[in-house]
């Protein structure tokens, strides 16, 4: 008797689980079709929205864990939930997982069938799609072939149309919001370069990239990623091998300087017609091959759609919280990009800049320091390196400082241990050289760049390398240890000049190290620093040392400081003479072999000869 009770109880409770179940399903259904009601089911906006429920629902759920099945649930839950909290970080891996989710989604619960994938963006028609769809699309398109090198590919294509279009047709044409958009200023100088929706028309009506429903389903999962974790209309390209990109940076602000939401929203529709010209969150701005692009036809929506932006692209590893009184934060992303924010009241409105330093690979010497006369610049380089100088090199921003730096490790010898100061891990060099004796450090919050420099003399480094002189500790500390500490260093500043990089670190040793005499100070920085290498970026984008230059250790010296090197229209070819006080140095630092090569070189470049291999070549 009891045992039939027990039976029919059990019979009973699975029962009743069956209709709690079966109840669940058909509630989710019709939320599923009361949200499909209540707006257009092929918006991407509205599906942004449900997969942030459907996410949402997987993420809080709470797994009770019974069975197996139970345990992989929750181990699924708690893997979505971590990459949704990294996915925006730069984590490739994290970010392929939620949209992976996305896509399931997609074709799993939103749709019926793969031929509403037409309905959502009209593949099928062209003509209907517009210029950021189509750019998104060649985009995808591209990187079937070229992989993470598609949007440098893609950019240069799109230029080339441009550029075709721009020497035939010398007057302003349209983007597709009615603005003047043809690579030109109002006064006719064609002065930066500018892609616009009509070469991206053209490109893509040349390509008329094939997409099966897998291609489809991809690109509008891309779409809904982007508006969800992603960082908006700069999402993929964010991810490629670019130079850097930014945002906010241009267009027009609000009415008094300062571009808020509520002054936005207080225009009424006469006042949004009456403005002319692009608007702040539609600018986004590429850094490729050495050239500054804007891609006109791409916009962020909305300021709003910016903001988001700003706020989530800059959190991998909690930084801080960017607020009203701290306008601006610089970090690192998961990839080892660089990304700055800065908002209002800091500046006059939401921007951020992104540079792709990454773990692309050290590009060799050869490919950066080519051309008529470039092997004797290389040997030059190799010599100042063996002869344990210290040197820097200078350029603008986006010459090539950071590039030629990594390249130049390769003439390091393998023994030296290196101890690296960096505002943010740039380098990477242990991804390059995970067989050497190198150590990275970087300023924090709490560990001043100063600070940091001072425990490297702790920490056995026999040279330095300091990613960014930029303050005057970090330029006092650089000038007082490379006479006393390491063999050498190696830095990078932004000096246009060899007499402004003497003048800037003297003015930076006076403001830190307590000197007061000019005088003084300037002779310590001669004493400390040897060489420097100048980078230039050309018109064209073309990145190239335009000089080495030797630093005269007396102010007063008649020589002043010696050209010893430098790019002139037929190549690199010899101008000045290392002194002798600089060679005998070298030599010093220098084993058998070298000094007999530097000889022979100084030698040679003294009567004038040069290597003809690449005159030649």
């Amino acid at each position: 008797m009891g045992t039939e009770l027990i039976k029919n109880i059990i019979i009973v409770l699975f029962l009743a689980l069956g209709l709690i179940v079966i109840l669940y399903l058909w509630l989710k259904t019709k939320d599923n079709e009361k949200e499909k009601e209540t707006g257009d089911i092929y918006a991407i906006g509205t599906m942004v929205d449900a997969v942030k429920q459907y996410i949402n629902g997987i993420t809080g759920e709470i797994v009770q864990i019974r069975s197996e099945e139970d345990r992989k649930r929750e181990l699924e839950r708690a893997e979505l939930g971590k990459a949704v909290r990294n996915c925006g970080n730069g984590n490739m891996g994290a970010k392929a997982y939620v949209k992976e989710q996305i896509k399931k989604w997609l074709l799993g619960v939103w749709l019926n069938n793969r031929s509403e994938l037409d309905r959502i963006l009209p593949f099928d028609r062209p003509e209907a799609l517009g210029a950021a769809d189509k750019f998104e699309i060649l985009l995808y398109d591209y990187s079937r072939e070229f992989r993470s090198k598609a949007a440098a590919r893609l950019l240069d294509d799109l230029l080339d149309i441009h550029a075709g279009r721009s020497t035939q047709t010398l007057y302003f044409g349209k983007d597709s919001g009615g603005r003047e958009d043809a690579g030109f200023t109002r006064h006719g100088e064609n002065v930066t370069h500018v892609i616009d929706s009509f070469d991206v028309n053209e490109l893509y009506a040349l390509k008329t990239p094939y997409l099966d429903s897998e291609a489809k389903a991809d690109i509008i999962t891309n779409l809904i990623y982007r508006q969800y974790k992603g960082h908006g209309v700069a999402d993929t390209l964010r991810d490629m091998e670019i130079d850097g990109i930014s945002a906010g940076v241009s267009g027009r602000v609000g009415r008094d300087g300062m571009f808020t939401k509520e002054s936005v929203n207080e225009w009424d529709e006469t006042e949004r017609a009456s403005r002319e010209g692009l608007m702040n969150y539609e600018s986004i701005w590429v850094f490729s091959h050495g050239n500054m692009i804007r891609l006109s036809f791409l916009s962020f929506g909305s300021e709003a759609e910016l903001e988001r932006v700003c706020k989530n692209i800059y959190r991998f590893n909690n930084p801080g919280q960017l607020s009203a009184t701290k306008g601006f934060i610089a970090n690192d992303m998961s990839d080892g990009s660089r990304v700055i924010v800065v908002r209002p009241p800091f500046s006059e409105s939401w921007a951020f800049f992104v540079r792709k330093f990454g773990k692309k690979g050290t590009m060799p010497v050869e490919r950066i320091v080519n051309g008529p006369g470039a092997v004797e610049v290389r040997k030059l380089l190799k010599h100042i390196i063996s002869g344990c100088q210290v040197f820097g090199i200078t350029g603008e921003q986006g010459c090539g400082k950071t590039t030629l730096l990594k390249a130049l490790i390769e003439f390091i010898p393998a023994n030296y241990t290196l101890r690296i100061q960096e505002l943010l891990f740039e380098l990477h060099l242990r991804e390059e050289y995970p067989e050497r004796n190198i150590v990275t450090f970087r300023e924090t919050s709490e560990i001043t760049g100063r600070e940091a420099l001072d425990l490297q003399k702790k920490t056995d480094g026999m040279v330095n390398i300091i990613g960014e002189v930029a303050s005057a500790p970090v330029a006092g500390w650089l000038v007082m240890v490379s006479q006393v500490a390491s063999r050498f260093t190696i830095f990078t500043h932004h000096a246009k000049t060899t007499d402004d990089l003497i003048t800037s670190l003297r003015n930076d040793l006076m403001s830190a190290s307590g000197f007061n005499n000019e005088y003084i100070a300037e002779n310590q920085v001669r004493q400390a620093v040897r060489f420097d290498v100048h980078m230039v970026r050309l018109p064209d984008g073309t990145r190239r040392i335009s000089r080495i230059t030797e630093i005269a250790r007396d102010p007063e010296d008649k020589n002043g400081n010696r050209v010893i090197m430098a790019m002139t229209e037929k190549g690199y070819e010899v101008t000045g003479e290392i002194s002798e006080e600089t060679a005998a140095a070298m030599l010093l630092s220098m084993n058998r072999r070298e000094k007999e090569e530097f000889w022979n070189d100084l030698a040679r470049w003294r009567n004038g000869g040069i290597c003809e291999e690449e005159y030649s070549a």
